[in-house]
């Protein structure tokens, strides 16, 4: 009973982790605080995953996968979940599982669309490299 809890459990939290919002278009700038007086840290690219920490009157104070906080319009963030693969050298598989065949090699800060998740595997679309591959990540190499 508590082993079937706690796997439960690790399925529902997995599923909350990986459900972050995203940017809508490219060029979305990231500011030091939440008005347009304030400076441009960075310009995002489309479909770029982030965590809201806080809303504040059209503004989001948002952190990225490698922890850069900074401020976004609340309009050029949507609900459509992205990841970033947070380790190089990782297999995209045929299936959710290391039994699967493995189509092609991923490296850390490359950007996918969560397609959906079984388990602690997530259905993937790689969205960088010369073609779109859809295939299977495990979580631990998943952040967003």
């Amino acid at each position: 009973m508590k082993r079937s809890l706690f796997f439960l459990l690790l399925i529902v939290w997995a599923s909350a982790v990986y459900a972050l919002p995203s940017t809508v278009e490219d060029g979305v700038q990231l500011r030091s605080g939440p008005s347009f007086a304030d400076d441009v840290k960075l310009d995002l690219p489309k479909d770029y995953p982030l965590k809201i920490i806080e809303r504040n009157a059209g503004w989001c104070l948002v952190s990225d996968w490698l922890n850069c906080r900074g401020w976004v319009e609340e309009k050029l963030i949507t609900g459509e979940s992205t990841g970033v693969v947070r380790k190089s050298n990782i297999s995209l598989r045929s299936g959710p599982g290391t039994r699967f065949t493995k189509l092609t090699k991923l490296y850390q800060g490359m950007t996918v669309k969560i397609l959906g998740s079984k388990g602690v595997w997530f259905k993937v679309l790689v969205l960088d490299g010369p073609s779109a591959v859809e295939g299977w990540l495990h979580g631990r190499y998943l952040w967003g």
